[in-house]
């Protein structure tokens, strides 16, 4: 289960597209294609193997204008989706938070 400890990574097979206001994100092994908003867009782009989920919350929330709680409840989901079709991956959870 995740929680703001959590920390994940974008899937290197998938590489993230932005042009003209149109998101995707492609998975260059099995051409899988998505198409995201510029959150969700935001929520991968952040997904670097380094940060936990309360750091790309919070770091969402300089951007957008959105309650923490809000949009850690809509991350959390998120990802969560992400994990199942192999966008990102889990890299630990951080015990030092």
């Amino acid at each position: 289960m995740l929680d703001g400890r959590t920390i994940l990574k974008l899937n290197d097979d998938v590489i993230l597209k932005s042009v003209n206001n149109s998101f995707r994100a492609l998975n260059v092994n099995d051409g899988n294609q998505y198409r995201l908003n510029l959150v969700s867009f935001k929520m991968l782009e952040n997904a670097d193997g380094k940060r936990n989920i309360d750091d790309i919350v919070n770091e969402l929330t300089k951007i957008f204008d959105v309650e923490k709680t809000t949009l850690k409840d809509d991350i959390l989901l998120f990802y969560s989706e992400a994990l199942q079709k192999k966008i990102i991956f889990l890299v630990e959870i951080d015990e030092n938070n």
